[in-house]
């Protein structure tokens, strides 16, 4: 049998311990090994290391054990590399790690980013109505900024009236022009109900916009008039129809969306409103150098390319930085009466008369385009922005830094407290609160459907009556004594109610037929 030759591979780092010395057989062996023929099978009985059979082939496993009785553990390095097994647990493990890390990250992130920062309106005239007049008075009243914030004030006040303007209009023809015009509430009436003539509305060939039914009802009276020997055959062969509501679902369906449409409007006053509480009640500058390294790790504002702002501009307003900072008391005050009040006001009269112009719509086009067209009232501050703001006024309100509520100190967490965090707010079902199940309900849905659900119960409250048979009906309607509209009736109608008669000019008849009905012209 020839002898297997081995190369082993030795480190010269490695120090043999000097008190162990351990005699080596190999050499011996391997000289009785090259100089003895072993057939297959056969004992080897001259090496007392080396007794076993030697199969006819051997496995790899059992080569590995025999090369390990040859080995000197002391001049070899035996390097342990990691099984397949064990480098996919590890690769497993850095994966776990990343994804949970990248976890808490974003959990962190979107928990604290909400309510971090407060910023002005940089699309609207309000906006420019808060900034102008702090910048002008932080550059000690220059003027040409004094000139801007007096421009941006006096178009606050213009966007103010003609929003105003716009919501007394419809009002006015609600509560003065309708009545005058022997209009009713629309209330509930509708196919399958009763129609302000006392009749049911059986079939929809009896159901008339209000226009049509007023004319129809104009030709029976005049026909009963001019043929008084005829009455009774005039009233049993001529049916006015009745006057009501297409579609109910199709009229709740659009007040809910118009009320969607404001939405924003009713958190971007909340947004000025905490603004205002939370800038400090000091005289601070709003104006102050750009910090050269804060801009190289933040990046330069970037301004929108409707500006038109060419470079050189650019590279002047890179060195100013503008922030919200602390207000005087006066000033806090006039940005509330003349900014934040009538803010208020127009986004309340525009949902309660834009509902009730709504819930007074009969046909379901008229009530969806209705419901479109009266989102453009809330919608003039932001075209008198883009249209009539001056171009300075607009950049200052692009470069303007929100404020923050917190100090950027108080978020800067580490990797190990942010997944200990998540650990501990974010796993398991024993962690949910009764807070946390409530924070499921989606809060914009559900300010949406509170908030739509109190406008259609305050109309039916204020212009309608319950009956068991009937159902929801008009109340009695009366008439002006004259077309005066002020503003108190417009902003409080209920408590400021314009003048009526005493008597009224329509009630709601009994149930009978169309031709027992009497016109009401």
């Amino acid at each position: 049998m020839q002898g297997t030759s081995r190369i082993l591979i030795r480190n010269n780092a490695l120090e043999r311990p000097p008190t162990v010395e351990r005699p080596v057989h190999r050499p011996a062996l391997l000289r009785q090994s090259s100089s003895l023929r072993v057939p297959h099978g056969s004992p080897v009985s001259h090496s007392p290391h080396v007794g076993a059979f030697l199969p006819q082939k051997l496995s790899q496993q059992e080569k590995q054990e025999k090369q390990c009785r040859y080995r000197n553990p002391v001049a070899e390095e035996i390097v342990e590399t990691p099984t397949e097994e064990e480098t996919d647990c590890t690769d497993t493990e850095d994966e776990n790690y990343i994804q949970e890390l990248t976890i808490a990250r974003l959990s962190f992130a979107l928990d604290a980013r909400e309510h971090e920062e407060l910023e002005l309106e940089k699309d609207s005239v309000y906006g420019a109505a808060l900034l102008m007049p702090q910048l002008a008075r932080s550059a000690r009243w220059h003027k040409y900024l004094t000139i801007e914030a007096a421009w941006s004030l006096l178009l606050n006040w213009c966007n103010a009236a003609m929003q105003f303007w716009l919501l007394q209009a419809l009002a006015k023809e609600d509560m003065i022009y309708a009545p005058f015009g022997g209009g009713m509430w629309l209330c509930n009436f509708g196919e399958g109900h009763l129609g302000p003539s006392g009749t049911v509305i059986d079939s929809p060939g009896r159901l008339y916009a209000f226009t049509d039914w007023d004319v129809r009802n104009f030709l029976r009276h005049s026909l009963v008039q001019f043929l008084p020997d005829q009455a009774h055959a005039v009233r049993d062969v001529v049916d006015p129809g009745e006057y009501g509501v297409n579609s109910h679902t199709c009229r709740y369906f659009c007040v809910t969306i118009f009320v969607i449409s404001t939405i924003k409007e009713f958190y971007l006053i909340i947004n000025m409103a905490r603004l205002l509480y939370f800038v400090p009640t000091m005289a601070e500058c709003w104006l102050e150098k750009a910090d050269a390294e804060k801009e190289r790790c933040n990046g330069e504002t970037a301004l929108p390319e409707s500006l038109h702002v060419c470079s050189e501009t650019q590279q002047y307003l890179n060195l100013v930085h503008v922030k919200i900072a602390g207000i005087p008391l006066c000033w806090k005050l006039i940005s509330i009466i003349v900014v934040l009040l009538p803010k208020i006001i127009i986004w309340k009269l525009t949902l309660q008369t834009g509902t009730t112009f709504l819930m007074n719509t009969a046909g379901s086009s008229d009530q969806i385009l209705n419901a479109v067209a009266l989102t453009f009232i809330l919608s003039i501050d932001e075209l008198i922005c883009e249209i009539l703001l001056s171009r300075s006024t607009k950049i200052m309100l692009a470069k303007c830094d929100s404020f923050p509520l917190h100090q950027v100190a108080d978020h800067e967490q580490t990797d190990e407290e942010l997944l200990d965090l998540l650990d501990k707010n974010s796993k398991g079902c024993k962690v949910w609160s009764m807070k946390d199940f409530v924070l499921m309900i989606p809060s914009r849905l559900a300010i949406t459907a509170v908030i739509t659900a109190l406008l259609i119960a305050d109309y039916y409250h204020e212009h309608c009556n319950w009956s068991e048979e009937d159902g929801w009906v008009s109340k009695p309607v009366f008439l002006p004594e004259d077309s005066s509209f002020s503003f108190w009736n417009t902003v409080l109608p209920d408590v400021f109610p314009p003048t009526q008669h005493h008597t009224p000019f329509w009630q709601m008849p009994i149930q009978r037929n169309y031709s027992e009905s009497e016109s009401f012209v």
